[in-house]
């Protein structure tokens, strides 16, 4: 989701998630066995068992298949946000720029070459009036009383791998190729009650797509710093009920990040704080309709998951160049 994202929102992807194992008592005790049903109680579900152990890559790999996607290869699943744009100055409150809602369509299959799965993603992410919540086409930037264009997200494709060690975050191609330690696929789970935990962080640093020397009102500079947080929150009998292809979840997206080109802030002192819920649906007819509303007027594409997998997903940043021009001088 931005933005860099891989977000991310749309979401899950990457898996750089901490590597905090939890140790919650496993028991929950229910009274059925699975019968292919959402809700249906699983004998001593926890994060060992019955049918998930969620302490190996391999539960691992199962798990983030089924939150991300469908294990029957052929339905797509939906990610949908919405939440608030925050600007952040250095000795200034801080305050609302406007909202930020969308959607992204994920499908899953399988990895050639060893245990996992390709995810096949697009997503998008519409800016909207805080008090109309319309979408908004242009945008009075406070911060220097001028009207700017807005540029809304559209990252198309948001591919990924899921495999049995942590794979790079699908940033930008620069950040792809990064070296990085390869470590054992694990994320971060926790059991409260019935419910099922995750939570996730990326921190990300990388070259900035938009030079600042040709870009001088866009870029915020040479390298990107940004992070994410992510947190999921599913039915534990759910994700051990064997007989379930797809898991649905909800959540929070958090994002920090340099201000977005469009705003042309370039190398302005603050940076956006991105601060949404999230929820991961199995129907299109679960994501509200506010957000279906925005996707079919404005952007139809990204109703479905790719037709196939590509090696490489571009950063926002990278759209962003190919589309647009650097904008001229301010007039003073």
């Amino acid at each position: 989701m931005g933005i860099s994202r891989r977000h991310t929102l749309a979401a899950l992807s990457g898996a750089t998630a901490t590597t905090l194992v939890a140790t919650t008592p496993a028991a929950f005790a229910a009274t059925t066995g699975a019968s292919g049903r959402p809700g249906t109680r699983i004998v001593g579900a926890g994060l060992r068992g019955p049918s998930i152990d969620l302490m190996t890559p391999q539960g691992n790999v199962r798990a983030i298949a089924r939150l991300q996607g469908n294990l029957d290869m052929t339905s797509d699943r939906y990610t949908w946000y919405d939440g608030i744009v925050s600007a952040v100055i250095p000795g200034r409150q801080v305050f609302n720029l406007f909202g930020f809602r969308g959607m992204a369509a994920s499908r899953l299959v399988p990895l050639e070459t060893e245990p996992g799965y390709r995810l096949l993603n697009r997503e998008f992410g519409a800016y909207y009036d805080l008090a109309t919540r319309e979408v908004l086409d242009t945008w009075r930037n406070p911060l220097l009383e001028e009207t700017v264009k807005v540029v809304h997200l559209t990252n198309d494709p948001v591919n990924h791998t899921i495999r049995e060690w942590v794979s790079p975050p699908p940033v930008d191609r620069a950040a792809a190729a990064m070296k990085l330690e390869k470590k054992p696929l694990q994320y971060n789970w926790r059991v409260q009650d019935d419910r099922l935990l995750m939570s996730r962080v990326v921190h990300l640093f990388y070259p900035n797509a938009l030079d600042p020397k040709v870009w001088v009102r866009e870029s915020s500079g040479p390298m990107v710093q940004a992070s994410e947080y992510t947190s999921w929150n599913c039915s534990l009998d759910d994700m051990q009920n064997e007989t379930l292809q797809t898991v649905d979840a909800v959540g929070n997206w958090t994002r920090v990040t340099p201000w977005l080109p469009w705003m042309l802030m370039g190398a302005a002192p603050g940076h956006c704080l991105y601060e949404c819920f999230i929820s991961k649906v199995t129907r299109y007819e679960q994501v509200p309709e506010d957000i279906r509303r925005v996707a079919e007027a404005r952007f139809p594409l990204f109703l479905k998951s790719p037709e196939k997998f590509v090696e490489g997903s571009g950063s926002s940043l990278e759209n962003y160049a190919k589309a647009n021009k650097p904008a001229p001088p301010r007039t003073p």
